[in-house]
């Protein structure tokens, strides 16, 4: 997996300017000799999606398969837990599910009480023996059904403890949720799993661009059909980028409502500065 020096830069970069632009800056944008002709408002492009990664099951982690910047998809491995006892337990406990002596045995014998239980119930009609015999025998057979009953659950909770061991060992390679790309958090072998996050995923497809629009000037950009984004340092031409929800709060501080767009495209960096191209007259 490739290592991105210069997408790193750019998530430390997003929360600078996303910081710059909650502290009241002006959002209004002014280009060229227009005498102060509005131009845009800012926006900045961010991760549509922060995931913190965690793990079920605790323990050392043994493995880091992957690192900083590098970009993931969904299901690759990322970490791997040091399971050697869970794995020793998955073992043991397979044996037991499988090892069924002790209920042969236990079918023998009560088969054999059941042959000796009718013997002495034709014995008893007969008067050849006493009804305290046949009792006697009739007990021994009862017993043994308890004892057959008693191995099947035994066998039983051997097969579930298998399959809990196994899902354990597992469970013990954390996996990528999304595709995206991995942050500066990341653990590192022999660092015990705790309650922060093993690692950071940035979901980058589609990006996320968040305009800070005027309270005065939302109601023309709200009736938009469509919409354009200039990167910081590009020409004049626009990136098109999608209406995705307008916050439901003003920002008292700016006196602005924030304007979410989805962008995709390869070419742009989280953390990039932007200007949200004006409405069309």
């Amino acid at each position: 997996m490739a290592f991105s020096m210069r997408t790193m830069l750019a998530f430390a970069f997003l929360i600078a300017s996303h910081q710059t632009y909650a502290q009241g800056l002006s959002p209004l944008t002014e280009f060229g000799v227009g005498g102060g002709m509005l131009d845009g408002v800012n926006c900045t492009v961010k991760p549509i999606q922060t995931v913190e990664l965690s793990s079920q099951i605790r323990g050392l982690v043994a493995d880091v398969m992957v690192r900083p910047g590098a970009h993931v998809k969904k299901g690759d491995p990322l970490v791997g837990l040091d399971v050697d006892i869970a794995k020793a337990d998955m073992l043991l406990s397979k044996t037991r599910s499988e090892s069924d002596a002790m209920l042969k045995a236990a079918v023998i014998k009560r088969d054999a009480l059941v042959k000796k239980e009718a013997r002495l119930a034709k014995a008893v009609e007969q008067k050849a023996v006493s009804l305290s015999d046949y009792e006697e025998a009739a007990l021994e057979l009862a017993l043994a059904e308890n004892d057959i009953l008693r191995e099947n659950q035994s066998l039983d909770i051997a097969r579930i403890d298998y399959q809990k061991a196994k899902l354990l060992v597992e469970k013990s390679v954390i996996k990528s949720p999304v595709d995206g790309v991995i942050g500066e958090e990341l653990v590192a072998p022999g660092e015990a799993v705790s309650d922060g996050p093993l690692a950071t995923i940035f979901v980058i497809d589609p990006l996320l661009v968040e305009a800070f629009v005027p309270v005065q000037l939302l109601s023309k950009y709200a009736k938009q059909a469509d919409y354009s984004i200039r990167i910081d340092g590009d020409g004049p031409q626009g990136v098109p980028v999608q209406l995705d929800h307008i916050s439901q709060m003003a920002d008292l501080t700016s006196n602005t409502v924030s304007m979410f767009f989805t962008l995709s495209d390869s070419k742009v960096l989280p953390g990039s500065k932007c200007i949200l191209l004006p409405p069309r007259s």
